[in-house]
């Protein structure tokens, strides 16, 4: 391939291993000076928008719902899982959700964070490959019903599955390593919280 171009527009030689046979074609990309040209910037910014559009209105729904499950559960403090009497939507759950949303996004860490939520759900992802194995095991036969699908191939996609979110997890930075543990040591207070006072709650009846 040979660059035969310069600033907006380049020219690039492809050769097909043939004599006298090339396919020549121009791209258009930035300037010098930085400055965009050309549809496919515009059409990688409208992909982008559309994409983060979709992706937030998503979690709009989903994290406020997330919470409410939690709560639900007893792995959160009740205050979550509280349900407004006329939308029947989970109206605390839904404005704490926004109201740190609205503070990440404004406090300019909303990229570490989603980073940090990147890195959480790698995490998660760890632990459900590790458990894939646990359930395996002899000794749950007796404590868990049987499996409606087992993956194949024995324990080999587990561990590479385990080996790359590893390797990935090696590559975190330090800001991102200190968002994550915020993030786990906030839900561990949360959960710590909630289990009080759920036992508290069974000790009274």
């Amino acid at each position: 391939m040979i660059d035969n171009g310069s600033g907006a527009t380049r020219t690039l030689t492809i050769t097909t291993g043939e004599p006298d046979k090339t396919i020549d074609f121009a791209v258009t990309i930035t300037r010098p000076d930085g400055a965009a040209q050309g549809p496919i910037p515009a059409l990688i910014t409208i992909g982008a928008i559309c994409s983060t559009t979709g992706n937030n209105m998503g979690q709009a729904l989903s994290g406020s719902r997330n919470l409410y499950a939690l709560a639900e559960c007893g792995d959160l403090p009740a205050f979550f899982g509280r349900v407004h009497p006329r939308f029947r939507t989970p109206a605390n759950a839904v404005v704490v959700t926004s109201v740190v949303s609205l503070v990440l996004a404004v406090s300019g860490t909303f990229a570490v964070m989603a980073a940090a939520s990147a890195i959480t759900r790698l995490i998660v992802y760890l632990a459900t490959c590790a458990a894939t194995l646990r359930l395996r095991s002899p000794a749950a036969v007796t404590t868990v019903a049987p499996a409606s699908f087992v993956v194949p191939f024995g324990p080999v996609i587990p561990l590479t599955a385990i080996a790359i979110a590893v390797t990935i997890l090696a590559g975190v930075t330090a800001p991102q390593f200190y968002s994550v543990t915020a993030a786990i040591a906030a839900g561990a207070v949360l959960y710590l919280f909630a289990t009080r006072a759920a036992a508290g709650q069974a000790t009274v009846d």
